[in-house]
């Protein structure tokens, strides 16, 4: 799947890029963009040759991706300018791999090979990627009014639950 198969179904823009580097499947031979609106994907997508503003927006989609699809990845290698995830299970061939575009801090989808080869119980045992700070990011909107309610662990729980299974 490409991104450009992600746009059309949904509202999102592609990136702006000259129209003298622009192909007809919205991949571009250049990898910078030049002009600074990078659509903001749905997290619970992921597709070949999307692109992220930053590692952190990278690394957070893919951990939406695989709480709202309900499987578990482990990382296999990282760094400032990539980061390459694989199923728990060493005999899955699902993997994705990111890597920065040039100086710019954009992160793009270079391999996304999306079939589990693993059994069902094996990715669905934890949920490891529900992480403190994923969940922080989730809930922090909660806190921008402290006039409303008080906003307690069970309420976070509950939340939590309704909102991402």
């Amino acid at each position: 799947m490409h991104c450009s198969d992600v746009l059309e179904d949904s509202d999102f823009s592609p990136l702006c890029f000259d129209e003298d580097v622009m192909n007809d499947d919205f991949t571009s031979s250049v990898e910078v963009p030049l002009c600074s609106s990078v659509p903001h994907f749905d997290p619970t997508r992921l597709a070949m040759d999307a692109i992220y503003e930053s590692k952190k927006e990278f690394s957070f989609n893919l951990k939406m991706y695989a709480i709202t699809n309900f499987f578990q990845y482990r990382t296999k290698s990282s760094s400032p300018k990539v980061l390459h995830v694989i199923c728990v299970d060493p005999d899955c061939l699902w993997a994705v791999r990111g890597v920065r575009l040039d100086e710019s801090g954009l992160f793009q989808v270079r391999r996304f090979d999306n079939d589990h080869t693993c059994p069902i119980d094996i990715r669905q045992a934890n949920s490891r990627q529900a992480s403190s700070s994923l969940i922080a990011e989730l809930i922090k909107h909660e806190f921008d009014d402290l006039s409303k309610r008080a906003y307690t662990p069970h309420s976070i729980m509950r939340d939590m639950k309704r909102l991402h299974g």
